[in-house]
């Protein structure tokens, strides 16, 4: 009887497009927890970017005399030796030797 009036065959369809659309469901909840393991590692990169710059600065802090001393001993010598010096200039970046004009 179930048969004879279609009710078997839109069930069985019925039942197909439910487990279709339960797949996407699972696709989109995996997406979700993807991107939010993403965000939470992006945010746990900003943290530990931040925190290598502020040992960073304090490191730079820290070692300012011998950099001072360092800079001194170089000019020193680079006059010693040249008839235009150099200077060592020192950037928290970048260590840079340029020539005076």
């Amino acid at each position: 009887m179930l048969n004879s009036h279609g009710a078997l065959a839109e069930y069985a369809e019925l039942q197909r497009l439910q487990s279709v659309e339960t797949g996407k469901l699972a696709a989109v909840n995996d997406r979700i927890a993807n991107l939010k393991k993403i965000d939470a590692i992006k945010s746990q990169s900003r943290i530990e970017r931040e925190q290598l710059q502020i040992l960073a600065r304090a490191f730079y802090e820290e070692r300012r005399a011998e950099r001072e001393q360092a800079i001194s001993l170089f000019n020193s010598f680079s006059q010693a030796l040249y008839s235009r010096p150099g200077e060592l200039v020192v950037d928290v970046t970048v260590v840079q030797i340029s020539q005076k004009p």
